[in-house]
């Protein structure tokens, strides 16, 4: 069962401004996402036992993805955990906040824990001049050095600490979070002024970088929609198979183990279009077979769309099936 998300497509001044800083590789925008401490001397041993992500992991060095799921195994909450003063924070969507303050207060309620909301300002950094106007300041991001047990890089989550202002690469090609307090002068200016223009056309790069990117936290409308790793979080280092047990885990370890998922997340680009999107619209095969449904949509300039979806594996999509238009595809790889 899709979502209700509808993705329509910017006017033309929108696609404009994105051109424009496309060319210029430079965008900060603030997010609507909020912050909420999770503190005390229980807070590791709950949240191991709440979420899909391994806690051991999330220093001050390192984030983690991560999801709370239903007895099914199914998402309802996602957000990004960061290390904190005698706790963690998780980073939501602002819609995913109240969801995830209440799921947790009502199985914390025996642990020596303390749910808190951080006034914390979150930017996005998106784009080479970005990250090189942060270091200018002082802020320089951390590089990508860090390896997990197998070797493989995961400089795309590295932190650079516990203290603000915090600086956290992301999984893609020149993309950070910069937290800094709310009630403060923001360390580095936004690109527009928030509700312009602009500031719109920021927002849709800011959504095409995470889509080739392959990382995503829940919209509020995709609630217990999907399991975590058709969010592909297993391979962001969100799920944990070895950590124990927390609620959803038989679902999710026998998905692993007897490996039954047969989609996968993928990223694909349309030829330019002006076409409304929906979630749950067909990709179809070279035969017009359906192999697969949009779940995100955002836009580049020339009116070409950028598609997350969720597609059959070892299936090739050639087309997109709008309400309104039969658009062709490319494939997109993940830039991680």
């Amino acid at each position: 069962m899709p979502s209700s998300l509808v993705f329509t497509p910017p006017a033309p001044d929108v696609l404009a401004a994105i051109a424009t800083i496309q060319a210029q590789d430079d965008a900060v925008l603030t997010l609507p996402w909020r912050a909420l401490a999770i503190t005390g001397p229980d807070a590791q041993t709950f949240l191991q036992g709440q979420l899909t992500t391994d806690l051991r992991e999330v220093t001050p060095a390192q984030s983690r993805l991560g999801c709370l799921l239903n007895l099914k195994g199914r998402a309802q909450i996602s957000g990004r955990l960061l290390a904190w003063p005698d706790g963690y924070v998780l980073l939501l969507p602002e819609a995913q906040f109240e969801p995830a303050r209440a799921r947790l207060g009502k199985y914390g309620v025996f642990s020596k824990i303390s749910l808190k909301e951080l006034p914390l300002r979150t930017q996005g950094l998106l784009g080479h001049g970005a990250l090189h106007r942060a270091a200018s300041l002082g802020l320089a991001f951390p590089a990508g050095t860090m390896t997990n047990a197998d070797g493989k890089d995961e400089g795309g989550q590295a932190c650079s600490g516990d203290n603000l202002p915090l600086r956290i690469r992301l999984p893609g090609l020149a993309r950070g979070l910069l937290l800094s307090n709310a009630e403060a002068s923001p360390v580095m200016t936004d690109w527009a002024k928030a509700g312009s223009i602009e500031a719109k056309a920021a927002l849709q790069c800011w959504e095409a970088a995470a889509i080739t990117a392959g990382e995503w936290t829940l919209d509020a409308a995709e609630t217990e929609l999907f399991q975590p790793q058709e969010m592909d979080y297993h391979a962001l280092q969100g799920v944990s198979y070895q950590k124990g047990c927390y609620l959803g885990q038989e679902i999710v370890a026998r998905l692993y183990f007897r490996g039954q998922l047969k989609t996968e997340l993928s990223a694909w680009q349309t030829e330019p279009a002006h076409a409304e999107i929906k979630a749950g619209d067909a990709l179809l095969d070279s035969e017009g077979t359906r192999v697969g449904e949009v779940i995100r949509v955002a836009w580049r300039e020339g009116e070409k769309a950028v598609v997350m979806a969720q597609t059959k594996r070892d299936s090739s999509a050639m087309q997109l099936q709008s309400a309104t238009a039969l658009l062709a595809l490319s494939r997109l790889h993940f830039q991680r």
